[in-house]
């Protein structure tokens, strides 16, 4: 997990008073909600905050500027106007590293997966409660819709286990027997100062 911290970037000669329009990912855009209402910029998205740094020093235009990070606007030799933009002090990306295949190893303390559900009355509640039955924390849960099909969701979930462990395995078999679908995402080890935040 790294803390992020965005600033407002532009070209040289840019000033808070000369900029209009914002660009960077709709992501960070959400999160300095405030700072853009209180200014009043149109927001323009860009595939990534970097990418939004690199146009803002092409068109060098006063009237534009990036939300991105400090390295980034020094990257493409941007001003950085104000710094800490962002609403919240504590910003957190996690970020993950992805392989073809499944890994596990001994000191991996977390696990990441995502499941679907029957669309009948308590099949959250079911699957939910085979976790309390192993004895294994949930640590977060999210919801997304499935796109070709309206009102049914799949669930990404991580707890604390690992790949490993008798209990972990035994949760996940039992999961594929009552869930539409399951796949394990991964496996990887959480800090005790991660873990308890």
């Amino acid at each position: 997990v790294k803390v992020i911290r965005h600033c407002i970037a532009g070209c040289k000669g840019t000033t808070l008073d000369s900029v209009k329009e914002v660009y960077s990912h709709p992501q960070a855009l959400r999160q300095c909600q405030q700072y853009i209402k209180k200014h009043g910029y149109m927001l323009l998205e860009e595939s990534n905050t970097a990418v939004a740094a690199n146009k803002i020093a092409q068109l060098a235009d006063p009237t534009k500027a990036a939300i991105c990070s400090e390295a980034a606007a020094k990257l493409y030799g941007l001003e950085i106007l104000e710094t800490s933009v962002n609403d919240g002090d504590y910003n957190q990306t996690r970020f993950i590293a992805v392989q073809r295949t499944l890994s596990a190893q001994p000191g991996d303390t977390r696990v990441s997966l995502v499941l679907t559900l029957p669309h009948v009355v308590g099949s959250l509640y079911g699957s939910l409660a085979v976790f309390a039955d192993y004895g294994l924390n949930m640590t977060e849960i999210h919801s997304r819709p499935l796109p070709d099909m309206p009102w049914n969701y799949c669930f990404y979930i991580d707890f604390d286990g690992n790949l490993l462990d008798q209990d972990t395995r035994a949760l996940i078999y039992q999961l594929t027997q009552e869930c539409a679908y399951v796949r394990v995402l991964g496996s990887y080890p959480v800090s005790q100062e991660e873990g308890t935040k």
